[in-house]
């Protein structure tokens, strides 16, 4: 994982101000989630447990102690099916090594990896609402780095996005005990 991936962003407002400049939204999505922020925190938060949730990651192996929180690293394989799983073995994208960059207890989680020539983000926001629910907003998005990051990710936006819904769906079914 290039250097600029491995640190907290965000250690300035101008170079976060540079990294959304070259951020590109794939897709973004949200649910309500009948859970409070801490018990859905303890899933999205960490990634054993969010590959536990996910019936798309085969394994997730870790590559340092802690399994949360920021500079937590692992090695994450999804089972791909068609088309997705071509554009992913020809881009390299069969099993990304994923970091913790952002962590907010409770209320945000940023994981980056680096794939295709594209820093990929996959951002968890989480709102409390009322009853104890909770809402989840999962972005993910895109920072290109080469000529295949800048044209890959908008030709694979509809399979992105269809993936990003299916992973909440999975994460809500997870949390809801359904």
């Amino acid at each position: 994982m290039p250097e600029s991936a491995a640190r907290n962003p965000s250690p300035n407002p101008d170079e976060e101000k540079d990294r959304e400049a070259r951020t590109v939204l794939i897709a973004k999505v949200d649910r309500i989630i009948d859970t409070d922020a801490e018990t859905l925190f303890g899933v999205v938060g960490d990634g054993g447990r969010h590959g536990d949730a996910v019936p798309e990651v085969a394994s997730v192996e870790f590559e340092t102690e802690t399994t949360s929180g920021l500079g937590a690293r692992f090695r994450e394989t999804r089972r791909l099916k068609g088309l997705q799983a071509l554009v992913a073995r020809l881009a390299g994208m069969t099993s990304t090594l994923t970091e913790c960059t952002d962590f907010v207890a409770n209320e945000r989680v940023r994981y980056t990896s680096d794939a295709g020539g594209t820093l990929w983000h996959t951002v968890y926001t989480l709102t409390p609402v009322d009853d104890g629910r909770t809402r989840l907003e999962v972005r993910l998005e895109t920072e290109p780095y080469t000529r295949m990051g800048r044209l890959g990710p908008p030709l694979m936006r509809k399979g992105l996005l269809d993936g990003t819904t299916n992973d909440l769906d999975a994460i809500k079914a997870y949390c809801e005990g359904t």
